[in-house]
């Protein structure tokens, strides 16, 4: 038995210094998770001016991409204070869909819509989980008023009455930093999901009740606002919204592929990002008209 132990107390650390010496020569840890900070509320945001690798995928597709987190914290690659109103302002406003760490920044909406046209200037706002409550806060905090257009990617798991939005844990930041150091358990749980699985182990999974879909008063007032266009992800939202006489939608027209990683993810490749764009371009024209 004493043998035994001590053969799984090698093996393990044999696969731990193997897997670490392997993430670090291949650079497989993600770096996006290297500059959380926080805004003057408080919340966790982006550290602005901050640029590196974000990978994704198992074996054998492992992707990597490149952001840039710009002046204010987004990955977009344009600073807001070079924001110029004499071009036709567009923002593209949602989660991590908006976010596009799964493109190089340079294939992200604004970027595409940019090399349409030099007409245009755009900013991507995008941050992994945020909802509506969070969105109404970015419109409001970033003034998305001033844009000529903000188009919002939603879904319907969005339309909810909290916001997720987190206050920054000095605490959980220094154990962050010391995780970080181990690639292997980084690339792991990022990529294979290892801790997050165990947790849902110990947890009692409510995914299977179906909620009614209610759309609340400030929401069908903030998402009907002017400038603000709305692009549903998927056609039940988008015939939802309909039901609720909500008149600024526009339907994407997925004449790509929109997603092909190779594994399960239902992210958007550059395909996805690219039927967006043409969906909104004929729209942008028909207003210059």
């Amino acid at each position: 038995m004493k043998k035994f132990i001590v053969e799984l107390i090698l093996i393990f650390t044999l696969v731990l210094v193997v897997g670490e010496l392997t993430t670090r020569f291949f650079g497989l840890r993600s770096q996006n998770m290297d500059f959380p900070t926080y805004d003057k509320e408080g919340f966790y945001v982006n550290k602005p001016n901050s640029q590196g690798d974000f990978v994704f995928g198992k074996f054998p597709s492992v992707y990597k991409t490149k952001f840039n987190f710009n002046d204010i914290g987004f990955n977009t690659p344009l600073d807001y204070k070079n924001f110029n109103n004499k071009k036709i302002t567009v923002a593209f406003l949602g989660d991590s869909y908006v976010e596009s760490y799964h493109v190089d920044y340079n294939e992200s909406f604004s970027s595409i819509l940019m090399n349409q046209s030099n007409d245009y200037q755009s900013y991507d706002f995008g941050v992994s989980g945020y909802s509506m409550e969070d969105y109404i806060w970015v419109y409001k905090n970033f003034n998305l008023n001033k844009f000529d257009y903000v188009f919002l990617l939603t879904t319907l798991n969005d339309f909810s009455k909290n916001p997720n939005r987190n206050k920054y844990n000095h605490i959980k930041e220094k154990f962050r930093n010391l995780y970080n150091s181990f690639h292997f358990f980084s690339f792991l749980n990022n990529n294979h999901l290892i801790i997050s699985s165990l947790i849902g182990l110990f947890r009692k999974n409510n995914d299977k009740e179906k909620k009614e879909f209610i759309l609340y008063d400030n929401h069908t007032k903030f998402i009907s606002k002017p400038n603000l266009i709305i692009l549903p992800r998927d056609e039940l939202t988008y015939d939802l919204l309909q039901k609720k006489k909500i008149n600024n939608l526009l339907k994407i027209e997925n004449t790509l592929k929109p997603i092909n990683f190779g594994y399960l993810n239902g992210h958007w490749n550059k395909n996805g990002r690219i039927n967006v764009i043409s969906t909104i371009i004929p729209y942008l024209n028909k207003k210059k008209d």
